[in-house]
C-alpha cells in the first residue's frame, strides 16, 4: 500500500539530508513513487520527483515527515487539503508527535508499507481571526493556537468560545495565550499550566 510517498523535511537542517536520501532510496527499492519539494537541497537518488509541497496532499498517499515535532506539524498542515496519513521519523530535539527513531526507520517503514500499522485519527482546532474592516482569516491548527501581542506595553483583549458557546474573556499583556487540544501524544509535561479544550468539543 501507499504507492506514492511524499518526503517532508526542513531544507536548512544539516541533520536531515542523509536521512532523506536513505529513506528515498529505500522507498524506490520497494517500488514506490517518491516526491520531494524542489526547495529540499539534499542530493536524492535518481527517480525522486521534485513536486511543490502544495501538491503533496493531491498526489501522495502518505506524507513522511523527517525531523522534529515542528516538521510533523508542518506535514500535518500540508495533509489538510484531502486528508492524508502522516508518519514521522524523529530527528529533532523533541519527539512527542513523531513515531519512529532513525535506527528503526527501515524496519518500521517496511511494516507501514506492508499494512502492519494502526491508524490513529487526530482532531483539529480551527481559529478564525476577525479584524474590523478586513475579511475573516480561517486557520487550522493541529496542536494549539497561540495569541501573542507584538506591541509591547499594550493589552490584548479576546474572547474564547467552544462550539459557538462563550467561555471567557481574557486580557493579556506580555504573556502568550495558548489554547491547546488535549492531545496525549504531546505529553503531559507540555500541558502543565496551560488551558485545555474539553475532549468532547467538536
Amino acid at each position: 500500500m501507499f504507492d506514492t510517498v511524499a518526503l517532508v523535511g526542513r531544507p536548512d537542517d544539516a541533520r536531515i539530508p542523509q536521512l532523506l536520501a536513505e529513506v528515498a532510496g529505500h522507498l524506490l527499492s520497494r517500488g514506490r513513487r517518491v516526491l520531494a519539494d524542489p526547495a529540499v537541497s539534499a542530493e536524492l537518488p535518481p527517480g525522486v520527483e521534485r513536486v511543490p509541497e502544495a501538491r503533496f496532499a493531491a498526489e501522495a498517499e502518505l506524507l513522511l515527515a523527517i525531523g522534529g515535532d515542528g516538521t510533523m506539524l508542518h506535514a500535518a498542515r500540508l495533509a489538510l487539503a484531502q486528508p492524508r496519513p502522516v508518519l514521522g521519523i524523529n530527528r529533532g530535539r523533541l519527539g512527542f508527535l513523531t513515531d519512529i527513531l532513525p535506527q528503526d526507520m527501515v524496519a518500521r517503514l517496511d511494516e507501514v508499507l506492508d499494512g502492519k500499522f494502526e491508524r490513529e485519527e487526530r482532531s483539529l482546532l480551527e481559529a478564525t481571526l476577525r479584524v474590523p474592516g478586513q475579511p475573516d482569516r480561517v486557520m487550522a491548527a493541529v496542536n494549539d493556537v497561540v495569541l501573542q501581542n507584538f506591541q509591547t506595553g499594550r493589552m490584548l483583549d479576546f474572547e474564547t468560545a467552544i462550539d459557538g458557546r462563550y467561555v471567557n474573556t481574557h486580557r493579556v499583556d506580555r504573556v502568550r495565550a495558548v489554547l491547546r487540544w488535549p492531545d496525549p501524544a504531546a505529553g503531559p509535561r507540555r500541558h502543565r499550566g496551560r488551558p485545555h479544550l474539553p475532549a468532547h468539543a467538536e
